[in-house]
């Protein structure tokens, strides 16, 4: 077994031994990243070949910790269900493992290595500290300053929307109407075919200022489209709330369709088109 190496998942320090040209992991540092209070409990339900022990130099003397391997890791990952563990999952996917592919053994470049735990836990501190008094942009200066490890920036609410109004707006397109026809295809055909979405409560509106384009209406509710999401995230009309937060999404209107007025939003026919 080689010697301690530790790494920063988000705030956390994950402590990696190898073991047979593998990565072993601490077992109490990723039930952390888990967010799993009962780690004890979680560690002693893996298998045997899953969990083992070694003995690591620390600041206080050399101490026993339990450490688990790639399969026992993704056995607790699969049983969680808090969005730490999906984030958890990718920087093993997307850092750890690629790098044991590469070179049969687990590396990693000087910077992201740090010699003991305490060191680094007190730069983490620090960054977090400064996070609450000075903010996003002066933390991530920090992080930086103290050659804390490269990781990949979460992405922003802006981003998180927009993948997420795109994704609702890609489910919505595949929806069928009228003889089979999805609505994309209803779009890009003649107005003979665009008549057919209003039996899902479409429609195709016209610009209102230069800026804009013609655009798709959507109500904010319908059955047809309650049909269709149903059992998405986007049901229950939270569909209107996922569009607005595309970057295609024009100002909410009315538009009067079969069955009267109807409130809802209008997306650019143009970005539909690019999609």
């Amino acid at each position: 077994m080689s010697g301690l190496a530790n790494f920063a998942f988000e705030e956390h320090l994950v402590r990696v031994v190898e073991r047979d040209g593998e990565p072993w992991f601490a077992g109490k540092d990723v039930c952390r990243c888990l967010e799993i209070e009962k780690h004890h409990q979680a560690l002693d339900s893996l298998d045997g070949d899953e969990r083992g022990t070694c003995t690591v130099g620390t600041p206080s003397g050399h101490q026993t910790m339990v450490v688990i391997s790639e399969p026992g890791v993704y056995r607790l990952v699969f049983r969680s269900r808090k969005p730490a563990a999906e984030r958890f999952k990718r920087w093993l996917a997307h850092e750890v493992i690629p790098a044991i592919r590469r070179t049969g053994r687990y590396e990693t470049t000087p910077a992201a290595i740090v010699d003991t735990e305490a060191p680094l836990m007190a730069k983490v501190a620090a960054v977090r500290l400064a996070l609450r008094l000075f903010g996003r942009d002066n933390a991530r200066a920090l992080w930086h300053r103290l050659e804390l490890p490269a990781m990949d920036a979460p992405a922003s609410d802006a981003e998180a929307g927009a993948r997420n109004a795109a994704a609702c707006l890609d489910h919505l397109l595949a929806a069928r109407i009228e003889d089979g026809l999805t609505i994309r295809a209803a779009i890009g055909a003649g107005v003979p075919e665009r008549d057919a979405l209003f039996s899902a409560g479409l429609g195709i509106v016209g610009p209102r200022t230069r800026e804009e384009g013609f655009q798709l209406f959507v109500p904010n509710q319908h059955p047809a489209l309650s049909r269709h999401f149903s059992g998405t995230p986007w049901a229950d009309g939270r569909w209107n709330a996922a569009l607005a937060g595309g970057r295609f999404a024009w100002t909410r209107r009315t538009m009067r369709i079969p069955g009267g007025s109807k409130r809802g939003i209008g997306i650019d026919l143009a970005a539909i088109a690019e999609t």
